[in-house]
């Protein structure tokens, strides 16, 4: 009887312990504004419910081409209220205003380019991945991290 009553207040402060790092762990985005590569601005609101995050040239690629591959442009974007945010900010501003935001307006989606590193470095990342988070009035409710272009067409056929 003594075992059993152990037993339970161990698992009881546990779960509470568990809820508390739960709560603690919750992550709330700010609500923000980007410029894209069309010179447009795009907001991190409470609308949004999924963003996608790159921060290296290949996971990148992977979006562009998922994208492409799936024919999401920015009417797919509105319409699954998704954001594709791009962490550029150790690009060189040399390179990023000469060659890689040009070659960007080549593509059929607008990119929400964090060019200061600021609105993002807070965001929960996985190194050499596709960061996915899922969005309840700015509450991260969801992350997930792709490792390959394939995993996130997946994923992305889906939503």
């Amino acid at each position: 009887m003594v075992f059993k009553k152990l037993m339970y207040a161990t698992l009881l402060s546990g779960a509470v312990l568990f809820s508390q790092t739960a709560i603690a762990d919750a992550l709330q985005l700010k609500p923000q504004s980007f410029e894209t590569q069309f010179d447009q601005t795009l907001s991190l609101d409470a609308q949004t419910q999924w963003v996608i995050f790159s921060t290296t040239k290949d996971g990148g690629n992977w979006v562009k081409e998922t994208f492409a591959k799936l024919e999401f442009n920015e009417a797919t974007l509105d319409s699954k209220h998704l954001l594709y945010v791009a962490d550029i900010h150790k690009m060189p501003s040399f390179i990023s205003k000469m060659f890689a935001i040009p070659k960007m307006r080549d593509y059929g989606f607008p990119i929400a380019l964090d060019k200061e590193g600021e609105g993002t470095q807070d965001w929960p990342t996985q190194e050499n991945a596709v960061n996915v988070y899922q969005l309840n009035q700015l509450e991260v409710v969801k992350t997930l991290h792709f490792a390959n272009q394939a995993d996130l067409e997946n994923f992305l056929k889906g939503i």
